[in-house]
């Protein structure tokens, strides 16, 4: 009875769990780059961060065992706002400490990766292989440095 008081609905519920295990996901890649002044080495430790934090997490992992493409789908149909949240905290770190707002280019890019993220949870890839960090970091540096390179010019 306490969990419907506070929530009326199985989807208010679901919703909230959703918002505090983004921000769980969110603060584990911020951890990850935190210090880090290279900003190749910010994008492989933040893309390598983001794949060990799916591949740790129960729900996260399950899906992708069990369900391939399923969290995708709840993404597209349900919860654009997951999505642009970390749309937001990519494009947030590819414009930096630069004054105004990121530019449509960084948000671009911020939006592709997001995606690609989502689809390597939902449909986990042979290579580079997810339980790999050290080819994750290499995927990273040599495909996803290079487009956050561009949107940061």
């Amino acid at each position: 009875m306490t969990v419907y008081r506070r929530f009326p609905r199985r989807d208010d519920l679901v919703q909230a769990l959703i918002l505090r295990e983004s921000q769980c996901f969110l603060a584990a890649v911020a951890a990850a780059i935190d210090g880090v002044d290279d900003p190749n080495d910010e994008v492989a430790d933040a893309f390598v961060a983001a794949v060990r934090f799916a591949r740790k997490h129960p729900m996260l992992r399950r899906v992708a065992e069990n369900e391939p493409g399923a969290f995708t789908e709840s993404v597209a149909a349900d919860d654009a706002a997951l999505l642009g949240m970390g749309t937001a905290f990519i494009a947030r770190h590819i414009h930096g400490d630069r004054p105004g707002a990121p530019s449509r280019r960084a948000q671009w890019v911020a939006d592709s990766l997001a995606r690609l993220f989502l689809t390597y949870v939902a449909i986990p890839p042979t290579s580079p292989a997810p339980e790999s960090d050290e080819q994750l970091r290499r995927f990273a540096r040599e495909v996803l440095t290079p487009l956050v390179e561009l949107a940061a010019r």
